[in-house]
């Protein structure tokens, strides 16, 4: 087998299966060409005519047996090639059962990849060891990807999705690379880990640190769209602002009761909007959807409010 060198992937690196054979085959395929090629340029020079007087002596005949067997040899490797090269295509287009999904996003120049767990890393794509990986690439600009050591190189379009499937078979760090000409000057990587240190890696969330529940209600705030209705500096709109809700002892209601705006009014609020009606405003102006809401989401408004001072 020949060795990795300038012209090969690390087979270890490999994760296309039949790749590493059909690369093989284009270099010993390239080889007999140079080797013909020079061979070509032997015979011409060889016997070449110099004169008149050599016109009869450069008359060169070309038997069928010599040239039919080259003939033979090319189709039978061009064939070989088709094959090989349409199994690895074929294995990376065609959807397998099973498999760990990952999101690869190119957005404005810089690579995002959302694992099944909804972690979001930028700029270096991880990889687990002995694993089979869908890989999902969208983009919002046209690129090109290519990673030579997993076999992975797709045209991407905006609006289009683009598959890749592989199974990494070796531990290291390769580039992410654009097989075009890019005009964002898009960098990143592709790291694989064993699969133990993968799996710590995921619980660690990828080194990141995690959101506060403020933070989270805070993303919560514009993703349910509570910002529509309520302001958090004091301004009244559709609902009461939020701005120093939170803790009121006597927070004035509809037909003159108050209430202590706590924890428990605040889940009130969201799951029966016209239980207990702020005093100055309509009913039925709260979708009644937001009272489906986790646990964990309903704490993370609740320390969002707090903030609202």
């Amino acid at each position: 087998m020949l060795s990795a060198g300038a012209f090969f992937m690390a087979p270890s690196a490999n994760a296309a299966g039949p790749l590493s054979p059909l690369s093989h085959m284009s270099l010993i395929a390239a080889a007999f060409f140079v080797a013909f090629t020079l061979a070509l340029a032997v015979i011409v020079l060889r016997y070449r005519r110099r004169g008149p007087g050599d016109l009869a002596q450069s008359q060169v005949t070309c038997s069928p047996k010599a040239g039919g067997p080259l003939v033979l040899l090319a189709l039978v490797w061009g064939l070989a090639s088709l094959v090989c090269g349409t199994k690895a295509e074929l294995g990376q287009r065609v959807a397998h059962y099973g498999g760990y999904i990952i999101k690869a996003q190119l957005n404005e120049g810089v690579w995002r990849f959302t694992y099944p767990d909804d972690q979001t890393v930028e700029a270096r794509l991880y990889l687990p060891k002995g694993e089979k990986i869908q890989l999902i690439f969208s983009t919002d600009a046209p690129h090109s990807v290519l990673v030579p050591q997993l076999g992975v190189q797709r045209s991407l379009m905006p609006g289009r999705l683009e598959t890749a499937w592989i199974t990494p078979s070796e531990v290291g760090v390769y580039a992410l690379a654009c097989a075009g000409l890019c005009a964002h000057g898009v960098e990143g990587a592709v790291e694989i880990k064993d699969k133990a240190e993968f799996d710590a890696l995921v619980e660690d969330r990828f080194g990141a640190v995690p959101p506060s529940p403020e933070e989270i209600g805070a993303e919560l705030y514009v993703s349910l769209t509570c910002s529509t209705c309520h302001s958090t500096d004091g301004k009244p709109g559709v609902g009461p602002s939020f701005k120093g809700l939170f803790g009121q002892e006597a927070h004035p209601l509809e037909g003159g009761a108050t209430v202590k705006a706590d924890e428990d009014y605040i889940i009130e609020s969201i799951k029966t909007p016209n239980a207990k009606l702020a005093k100055g405003f309509k009913p039925d102006q709260m979708p009644q959807i937001f009272g489906e809401l986790k646990p964990e989401e309903y704490e993370a408004l609740i320390a969002f409010i707090k903030s609202a001072r």
